[in-house]
């Protein structure tokens, strides 16, 4: 694969916030959790399991149910018709380093770097097959995570990590707003960072 086609995929991941009512087959879902699971992890442990929601009785108990618990947060999930969940099976930390394994700083990056990675790469497979992606952080609260988690019988010694809606886009993502390059990038430690007066004029 080029580099202008990865840039193209990147650049078609936009976060949707209108999904259409067309199905996602689940040859697609599994593609999308595929790609998850090429991900990099710390000490190749592949914490990651991955719940799927696409029953639509299903599906809208669960969107009650997170509805209930995310306040005021963005909404535009509730018509996707497919809902990915993101757990990190904890069991996994005792096979860590030796030196590292009772350090609790370091297993929380760990775990939590290890399924960022893999959700990441499930945004960007969403992006190739032309569907569109929400990132719902708000799952996982635990106002939202711990009835989900009874209700889908998710088992304890899984870490909530976050949820995916994804579906045929419904609208168009609009253009992202990009720091210039020359602003973000450093080589051998050059003077140009942002200072505090430059990032209250970016937001």
């Amino acid at each position: 694969m080029s580099y202008e086609t990865f840039l193209e995929i990147s650049k078609n991941r936009r976060s949707i916030r209108k999904f259409t009512d067309v199905p996602v087959s689940r040859v697609d879902i599994e593609k999308i959790v595929y790609a998850g699971m090429m991900a990099p992890s710390g000490f190749n442990s592949q914490p990651w399991e991955v719940v799927i929601v696409d029953e639509n009785k299903l599906r809208n108990k669960v969107t009650d149910l997170l509805l209930k618990g995310i306040g005021k947060s963005s909404r535009g999930f509730t018509n996707a018709p497919v809902y990915i969940f993101v757990y990190g099976d904890e069991r996994v930390r005792k096979y860590g380093p030796a030196t590292k394994i009772e350090d609790d700083a370091w297993w929380e990056f760990t775990l939590n770097s290890s399924l960022n990675c893999a959700f990441m790469s499930m945004q960007l497979a969403a992006s190739s097959l032309g569907l569109g992606s929400m990132w719902v952080s708000a799952f996982r609260t635990p106002e939202v995570d711990q009835p989900v988690r009874e209700f889908l019988n998710i088992p304890s010694h899984l870490k909530v990590y976050e949820m995916l809606a994804i579906g045929h886009p419904g609208m168009e993502g609009g253009k992202k707003k990009l720091r210039e390059l020359s602003d973000v990038i450093h080589f051998n430690g050059a003077d140009n960072y942002r200072n505090a007066d430059d990032i209250e004029k970016w937001f």
